[in-house]
């Protein structure tokens, strides 16, 4: 982490449906986790990332993620936070009705540590990327979830990400490919 001074927003994702990552992983149930590093990635004003956390259990699918940015221009930011956070809501607010972002600004510049930027672009690729819900129905039996992994924790926490997989798999080999 590297300190910076600039302006807090808090932003916070809440009323995904959520569910079991066994029972309910078939049910293509965004993921808060996922969500939020679509926010990151899309959003247009430079910021740095303070801290995040997401998520409840590593086997149920997130209901909720929160990140703490730092930027240096408050209304610029506020614009382009309050932008890609509409467009979320539009995109997933239709199987998602509950589904609501809040967005905090302190008024007050204060110093914060933040991640580096390299460390902020891996993370935000991470988020992204990992796969995540069906991996592999069965051939044998119609309807059921042979491989599945869920991202169910994501936070930061000084200079440590912490995202624990829960894996599941009815076919020993295809377990053994996931971890």
């Amino acid at each position: 982490k590297e300190q910076k001074n600039g302006y807090v927003f808090t932003v916070t994702l809440g009323g995904l449906s959520g569910g079991h990552s066994g029972a309910d992983i078939h049910k293509y149930i965004p993921n808060a986790i996922h969500v939020m590093g679509r926010f990151l990635s899309e959003l247009t004003c430079e910021y740095s990332v303070i801290d995040m956390f997401g998520g409840e259990k590593d086997n149920s699918i997130p209901v909720n993620a929160t990140v703490r940015l730092l930027v240096n221009e408050s209304d610029e930011a506020e614009t382009a936070i309050r932008r890609v956070t509409d467009a979320l809501q539009r995109l997933y607010g239709r199987s998602q009705k509950s589904m609501s972002f809040q967005i905090e600004k302190e008024t007050q510049q204060t110093d914060q540590s933040v991640l580096q930027q390299e460390i902020q672009k891996r993370m935000v690729f991470l988020m992204n990327q990992l796969p995540d819900g069906v991996q592999c129905m069965s051939t044998q039996i119609p309807g059921l979830v042979e491989t599945s992994l869920n991202l169910g924790i994501f936070s930061i926490e000084k200079d440590e990400a912490i995202y624990p997989l829960s894996l599941r798999s009815s076919v020993a080999y295809e377990l053994e490919g996931l971890s």
